[in-house]
């Protein structure tokens, strides 16, 4: 009864706040966000065969959310921004659900749950998401839907049915179709899934034909979706492609990693992991917006003079050839400043992402020195630190992985957490990343830094409680 009295009584503070918010705030229309806009109102005013004749656009699920908000400031003569709002706010709502969810499954205590389910609602960086036009929100259920389909899949494909693995197969590629329609990276992210349970044969040799059938049901749904939208935008559009962006942007950031390298250089990007604000103590404005994304952005300008007119599947193809010829003319020190990328990821909690309007008394909280340098020092610190626990976890607990015990799920909780986090970081350390980036896993880093405080605690506890009696 506690338990549930507490966890009834965060969410109806984390819902208070969302209203306070809502009433007092506005989000900003500038960069990515004019963009997203644009493309709702071409879905909205004249349709999807629009959307594709004019693309292909950014992946269409957040702006298909905006087109919806645009029809009902129609139908309902309000703003589209405050439908949008409510939109955002039922998105944050539903991660903390999807959230407690594995946290009770990981046997994490009630108050630690609470805690959790509490800062996401509270998190600067996760409020930021869900007050802006930005699409990182939409992603953010959709993402624990997908790996909680993965953890019951597994359980599936080791003791369950040919039907119950065929349902959850399909309901795997379903929540992964939904989450590539926000961020097309977890296309790649699916095949690693994919992968994992190939391999799972290795180990139990048993379950291969319940292997077998899940891989083929989840790969061909998934991809056949996949090839559809392809598909339409090749009819509309000429291009083979679901977005317009991730080849330039690959090429940008070859280019950038594989020029000539300098002591300061190197020392300059390694000031910026933390953010662009530890970097600039140190080093000139100039030399801290090289390490960021904008250098890569300005090397991709430099692709309109080589590439002689090619256009649609030709042009992707020859960017491709240049970005592989860049990484093998530097193979070494793209590796390093790729990696220098990737420890940018857990350093995702921030005040100061931008693009949304707060009240007062909100902007002056977050505006304290101590207050937004802290809780990104502190939060970084204790992310890095469950990501650790967690992989030492995983290595020192392997024999449980499928034993059947209830030690079994947690140890498969926590191995697709690791999974998907490490996929994505790998997969985005190819490009630039920044803050906001990094929110789509946001909470899985808050689940497993639940799941190390409790780990800690608890297991003090008992050693404490064992003392005694001994």
């Amino acid at each position: 009864m506690f338990k549930n009295k507490l966890i009834i009584f965060v969410f109806l503070i984390c819902i208070a706040y969302w209203i306070y918010l809502a009433f007092n705030s506005s989000m900003l229309l500038m960069f990515d966000a004019i963009g997203y806009v644009e493309t709702g109102r071409i879905i909205a005013e004249q349709g999807w065969v629009e959307f594709f004749k004019t693309g292909p656009h950014r992946e269409p699920l957040y702006p298909a959310s905006i087109a919806f908000s645009l029809l009902m400031e129609k139908i309902l003569s309000v703003s589209y921004q405050s439908v949008q709002k409510i939109i955002q706010i039922s998105l944050l709502f539903f991660t903390q659900i999807l959230s407690l969810n594995l946290l009770q499954r990981l046997r994490i205590h009630p108050i630690i749950q609470a805690m959790t389910i509490l800062y996401i609602g509270f998190s600067p960086a996760l409020v930021n998401a869900t007050f802006s036009l930005f699409s990182e929100v939409i992603a953010l259920p959709f993402v624990l839907m997908a790996l909680i389909a993965c953890i019951d899949s597994w359980r599936a494909v080791q003791s369950g049915s040919t039907g119950k693995v065929i349902k959850m197969a399909t309901l795997t590629a379903g929540c992964f179709l939904l989450v590539f329609l926000a961020k097309g990276i977890f296309q790649h992210i699916f095949m690693c899934i994919l992968i994992v349970f190939l391999l799972s044969i290795i180990f139990s040799r048993k379950v291969w034909k319940n292997v077998v059938i899940y891989i083929l049901v989840a790969g061909i749904l998934f991809n056949a979706a996949i090839a559809g939208d392809k598909y339409l935008n090749k009819i509309y559009n000429g291009q083979f492609e679901v977005t317009n962006r991730y080849a330039d942007l690959l090429y940008g950031n070859a280019h950038k990693r594989s020029l000539p390298l300098t002591s300061r250089v190197f020392r300059a990007h390694l000031t910026s992991i933390p953010g662009g604000g530890v970097c600039r103590r140190f080093f000139s404005d100039d030399e801290c917006r090289y390490t960021e994304f904008f250098a890569a952005d300005n090397f991709r300008g430099l692709l309109a003079g080589e590439l002689d007119g090619a256009a649609g599947e030709q042009r992707k193809s020859k960017i491709l050839s240049m970005t592989k010829d860049k990484i093998l003319a530097q193979p070494f020190q793209y590796v390093l400043f790729t990696l220098i990328e990737a420890a940018r990821m857990p350093f995702w909690e921030s005040t100061s992402i931008g693009f949304v309007s707060y009240p007062p008394a909100v902007n002056q909280i977050y505006s304290q020195q101590w207050f937004k340098d802290g809780i990104r020092l502190f939060m970084s610190f204790v992310t890095l630190a469950a990501l650790f626990y967690s992989v030492i976890f995983l290595l020192n607990n392997y024999q449980r992985f499928n034993d059947g015990s209830l030690e079994a799920e947690q140890y498969q909780i926590i191995f697709f957490l690791i999974l998907v986090t490490g996929a994505f970081t790998g997969l985005y350390a190819l490009f630039s990343i920044v803050t906001r980036y990094a929110i789509p896993i946001a909470p899985l880093y808050l689940i497993l830094i639940a799941f190390m405080v409790n780990s800690i605690i608890f297991k003090q506890v008992t050693n404490e409680t064992e003392a005694k009696t001994n």
